[in-house]
């Protein structure tokens, strides 16, 4: 099916926990190049060799590195997949970010430089090494595919509590994200899975992300956003929470304050944006990530991954 130019489009940014293998497999050779350019870049900021570590991934004996390089990659790949597609010609009516997906929106709308994606990474695994040495329980984030949200909210009051797990997306109708204790989450990931749900599994995160609980452990997060320079943004980023256009340079300082404590609302971003026209879904994920967490309901919608754009000769 071929593109349709004169509707609105969207790029979407993925949030972490993809395959770095599978991800550099999705990636040509110009986006290669340019995430390499990136990586180089970003190890001084990051004070780790990144290039080194796209080959080798054994360099880092500490384990805080190695999920920050592998995060922060991961959010490069998604930067290089869109500086192709801005080489390309190909430019969005918006952007949207899930999760920690949105430092790179917002790097790739001009509202924070590569540094301040660096610097704010940095912070939330700080947070997240906090939480895992302070916290007296054990922490994760789990994922229900094949249940509705008031199955999964039955599930949680009967096998636990809202105390102990929160509900920290609704990605689609049927595919549910949870943050909380570990061993509550689990709990009711097995009733999932007996209420008949396809898929019930823990994220392997180690931290309750988007909820009230990592509220004790934010500060080296809020710390590291007072560092980052705002501008405003060449592209209107929407808001996973509140679905609202954002332009200005305190609007984004904001939404970024809002990235770590509160529901994220992916359901309700998708069905907005294509209530206001949008019909193109850009995946800049290399491995398709936000197609595979999103629904789209509008017949003349798609989604526009890298290698789907290759078979209409896009790109």
């Amino acid at each position: 099916m071929a593109i349709d130019t004169d509707s609105k489009s969207v790029f979407l940014f993925q949030g972490v926990g993809c395959n770095l293998d599978k991800m550099l497999n999705g990636l040509d050779e110009e986006q290669l190049c340019i995430l390499k350019d990136l990586c180089k870049e970003s190890s001084d900021y990051a004070e780790l060799d990144l290039v080194k570590y796209l080959d080798d991934r054994n360099i880092f004996n500490k384990e805080t590195d190695k999920i920050y390089a592998e995060w922060l990659i991961t959010g490069l790949s998604d930067i290089a997949v869109f500086k192709s597609f801005e080489n390309n010609g190909i430019k969005p009516d918006y952007i949207v970010g899930y999760s920690l997906g949105l430092n790179n929106a917002m790097h790739c709308t001009g509202a924070i430089p590569l540094k301040g994606c660096a610097q704010i990474l940095r912070g939330v695994v700080s947070s997240l090494e906090e939480s895992r040495t302070r916290s007296k329980v054990g922490y994760d984030m789990g994922m229900v595919i094949g249940l509705e949200l008031n199955v999964v909210n039955d599930l949680i009051e009967r096998c636990s509590s809202f105390d102990r797990i929160k509900v920290a997306s609704e990605n689609s109708e049927f595919m549910i994200v949870m943050s909380g204790e570990k061993n509550e989450i689990q709990k009711v990931l097995d009733a999932a899975l007996d209420e008949g749900a396809l898929k019930a599994f823990l994220l392997g995160v180690g931290s309750p992300f988007h909820t009230s609980m990592m509220k004790d452990y934010s500060s080296c997060y809020f710390n590291a956003l007072k560092e980052v320079q705002y501008s405003d943004a060449k592209y209107p980023v929407i808001s996973i929470f509140s679905q609202n256009e954002l332009h200005t340079a305190d609007e984004m300082f904001n939404e970024q304050c809002r990235n770590f404590l509160e529901q994220m609302k992916w359901k309700d971003t998708i069905d907005h944006l294509e209530s206001i026209g949008v019909r193109n879904f850009y995946d800049m994920s290399a491995t398709a990530a936000n197609k595979k967490s999103s629904v789209i309901n509008k017949e003349d919608s798609r989604f526009i991954t890298i290698k789907s754009l290759k078979k209409i000769g896009g790109h």
